[in-house]
């Protein structure tokens, strides 16, 4: 395991973390000597992940959360801070993935992926600025997409939701840059 030395100690939560992407990077920044809170809505992905994370000699804690919900996303973060003192960075990873025409987009999808896309981006960067340590500054990433710059059949809720996450950071930075907080 390669530790950088500009992320060892660090104590970062990524949301969506229990497959895929949020895995991969949950594993990759494991490695790079970062503790990592490993969020999703499926406790045994999570368990799955960190118990990965510890085969390979890092460090992570499964926290199970649905992050449409504030008070759960703010819940497992102050158990992630709690680990050291302190969260360093908030990875907003969580997404509902849908494509299906546009006619086919019901209520129920559309208010899911919203909650869990822009919702719970929202309640991500709350997270952070809960538990962040001024003097160290702190890190917010959003995961947007390719579609919106671009418009692609089959994902107009899935582009409406990525577009306002898009927006979401530019205006967090703008809000949070002063305070020590990178968002990209």
């Amino acid at each position: 395991m390669a530790i950088t030395p500009a992320l060892s100690g660090q104590t970062i939560l990524i949301t969506g973390a229990g497959r895929g992407l949020g895995r991969s990077m949950a594993l990759k920044l494991a490695g790079c000597g970062a503790l990592i809170g490993v969020v999703d809505v499926d406790a045994a992905g999570c368990e799955a992940v960190t118990a990965e994370i510890a085969a390979a000699g890092g460090a992570a804690l499964a926290l199970p959360a649905d992050v449409a919900s504030r008070s759960a996303l703010m819940e497992v973060a102050a158990l992630a801070a709690a680990a050291t003192g302190r969260l360093d960075a908030v990875i907003n990873n969580a997404m509902l993935l849908r494509y299906e025409p546009m006619e086919n987009v019901t209520e129920e999808t559309l208010s899911r992926m919203c909650a869990i896309g822009i919702n719970g981006s929202l309640w991500g960067a709350q997270a952070l600025l809960a538990h962040y340590d001024p003097a160290r500054g702190g890190a917010i990433i959003n995961m947007a997409s390719p579609v919106v710059n671009r418009g692609f059949p089959n994902t107009a809720a899935y582009s409406a939701v990525k577009g306002a996450v898009a927006t979401l950071t530019k205006v967090l930075a703008a809000e949070l840059g002063p305070k020590g907080i990178r968002v990209n």
